[in-house]
């Protein structure tokens, strides 16, 4: 009995022990209260440093454990996510990039489209290709795709059906000073033809990269209908005179009217035609044969006693004058296939009748045979379409005396020793000639065309007769 009574008293002390503190303690410091302050705190507040809770980790949730205590009384800490952590959003695109074959490691790849490369130079007339009966647009005819040296003169005819559209207001590019067609010359509605034959003016650069050539306004005619054009003998060259190459030329139909049934706009295509460049025929020389004497077999005869001569003294020979050959070349810059035959060299006095003269050979060059040394009043040199070039006053030395080369001038057409308005002129009179012999044919192609019009263009203003250097200064003398 004593025995039960101390295991009474021994159980209700330690039940007191146990429940004294949960009633007593007014401030919750176990995790749990810890836990709630956290969740009634803003979102992204930190707790205050007296109150940081100590991690804890959840209890494990799996096929031995049971789901979490419903007892009120018991906390059970429940996982937050932390705010100042991202939590990264379920099926979110990767931020690695795809490593392609080639590329660094970890870099992203950029793909570029490759820029098309050009085709070339283009010569397009711009037009709408729909207009009302009796409205007008602007036109203009542009050349594209121009690359160094530049287009320093330009030729072509455009063709056009002028019963459906006409052209008025035409204006060339200003950059082409030299317009061998100004104002309404250069257009004809009867027959539909705009003509432009145009060149810069001077040494200056040719342009290049795209240009408008001329504009114009394009009148529609009163009643519907489709124009169809063309470009024809189109010609774009260089300040070298030589041609640009032309990859086509593009020229689409207008309609007028009610577009509505009407054929789709084609593109008429004129093949670029290359000239082809004859082989210059050099004269061969021909060798001088030189005859040879035949000895003439005399008869032996009888011995003849020997007769001793008398010594008599000799007359002593007069030397002749020594002879010089004098040789040099002309270049006449522009000429086709480099053909510098045919320029007239004189030396002597000017306008005198007693002159030496010779031609020049394919290659330009030039000889006098038997020329006294001396010194003479003049060399020059002239060729049809160039103006003339003089020294003045060399020096002839024997046994050959060797003349600097001289190039000359190009566009005197009319023989004036002037490159001027006139031989423009004689150009445009001219132009679309062909065949031998022609006056304003300076390069010899057997046509007369934009090549002949930058000859002229290129030495606008030039006068000669031009100065030639044939010999070089004389050195300075030296004590």
């Amino acid at each position: 009995m004593h025995l039960n009574k101390q295991i009474s008293v021994v159980a209700i002390f330690l039940l007191t022990a146990v429940l004294v503190p949960v009633v007593v303690d007014p401030q919750p410091t176990s995790a749990g209260s810890l836990v709630r302050a956290v969740f009634q705190s803003p979102v992204g507040t930190p707790p205050s440093a007296t109150s940081r809770p100590t991690a804890t980790h959840p209890p494990p949730i799996g096929p031995n454990t049971g789901p979490p205590s419903a007892d009120p009384n018991t906390a059970t800490a429940t996982p937050v996510p932390n705010p100042a952590t991202p939590t990264k959003p379920p099926n979110s695109p990767t931020a690695t990039p795809t490593k392609v074959p080639g590329s660094p490691t970890g870099m992203p790849t950029t793909t570029s489209t490759p820029t098309p490369s050009g085709e070339g130079l283009v010569l397009a007339l711009e037009a709408p290709a729909e207009l009302a009966p009796g409205t007008t647009a602007q036109g203009r005819i542009v050349a594209s795709g121009i690359i160094s040296p530049g287009m320093y003169a330009i030729q072509f005819k455009l063709e056009y059906d002028s019963t459906v559209f006409t052209l008025d207001n035409i204006e060339i590019n200003p950059d082409f000073e030299l317009n061998l067609l100004p104002g309404p010359g250069n257009v004809s509605d009867t027959t539909g033809e705009l003509h432009v034959v145009a060149s810069r003016q001077g040494r200056v650069p040719g342009l290049i990269g795209s240009q408008t050539i001329a504009t114009f306004d394009l009148v529609a005619a009163n009643a519907p209908g489709t124009a169809s054009c063309r470009f024809k003998a189109t010609k774009i060259a260089s300040i070298d005179a030589t041609l640009l190459n032309l990859a086509r030329t593009q020229c689409p139909e207008v309609v007028v009217g009610d577009p509505d049934g009407a054929p789709e706009p084609t593109v008429t295509v004129e093949p670029t035609s290359t000239p082809t460049a004859e082989p210059t025929s050099t004269p061969t020389l021909e060798p001088t044969s030189t005859p040879t004497a035949t000895p003439t077999s005399e008869p032996t005869g009888t011995p003849e006693p020997t007769v001793t001569p008398t010594t008599e003294p000799s007359p002593t020979p007069t030397p002749l004058p020594e002879e010089s050959t004098v040789t040099g070349q002309v270049i006449l810059a522009g000429r086709f296939n480099n053909n510098w035959s045919g320029a007239e060299v004189v030396i002597g006095e000017l306008g005198a009748t007693t002159v030496v003269s010779t031609t020049t050979d394919a290659e330009g060059n030039f000889a006098f045979e038997a020329m006294m040394p001396g010194q003479v009043s003049a060399i020059a040199a002239d060729a049809g379409g160039y103006l003339s070039a003089v020294c003045s006053e060399p020096t002839v030395t024997a046994p050959e005396t060797v003349l600097e080369k001289v190039t000359l001038v190009s566009g005197d057409v009319d023989d004036s020793d002037e490159v001027d308005i006139a031989d423009a002129t004689a150009i445009g009179a001219a132009f679309g000639r062909s065949g031998a012999n022609l006056q304003a044919d300076i390069n010899l192609d057997n046509e007369v065309d934009v090549l002949d019009l930058v000859l002229v263009a290129l030495n606008f203003g030039a006068t000669g007769p031009t100065e030639w250097v044939c010999q070089p200064a004389p050195l300075a003398a030296t004590n």
